[in-house]
């Protein structure tokens, strides 16, 4: 690890002090611009309209994080459709079928859900197990699923909303 000096931290320090000072005149200049009051920095024959136009140039250069809004989660098609295996919906429940074919039962009876939705569907049928400890068994394969493009998601914060691909 490089030995940092004290005069490359100070040096650091104001470059750093200078960037946060240009972005924060990018913003006051696009608050003045808004609200109709007159710019200091600015000459004063130049109108508002130009200020306007000026302060909309400077807001684009803003990066994108820190711009307001958040994008709309849509759902993920399957990698390819050669890849794609659509699950098959068993016809009743049974304690014998595969975690897989659980899963699919279990989505096609809510539509579309979380994985402790799905596991909370599996565990009407099955009484004597918890759907806590379902959703722990049906994770990694809710994952393999969705990998193969069997299930479809929506990512809805940090989670994913499953559904049967189509």
């Amino acid at each position: 690890m490089a030995n940092v000096t004290e005069k490359e931290i100070i040096t650091y320090l104001k470059e750093k002090i200078k960037t946060i000072q240009a972005e924060a005149k990018k913003y006051e200049d696009l608050l003045n611009a808004f609200s109709g009051t007159s710019n200091p920095t600015k000459s004063a024959k130049q109108t508002k309209d130009n200020l306007l136009d000026a302060v909309l140039e400077q807001a684009e250069d803003v990066p994108a994080a820190t711009k307001p809004g958040k994008k709309k989660a849509e759902a993920k098609p399957a990698k390819s459709k050669s890849a794609t295996k659509n699950l098959e919906v068993p016809a009743e429940y049974t304690p014998d079928l595969s975690l897989s074919s659980k899963i699919a039962f279990a989505l096609n009876e809510i539509g579309e859900g979380f994985g402790q939705d799905i596991a909370a569907s599996m565990a009407q049928y099955e009484p004597q197990t918890d759907a806590d400890k379902l959703f722990k068994q049906i994770a990694s394969v809710l994952s393999n699923l969705k990998a193969k493009g069997s299930l479809t998601t929506i990512k809805e914060g940090r989670r994913d909303k499953y559904m049967l691909a189509k």
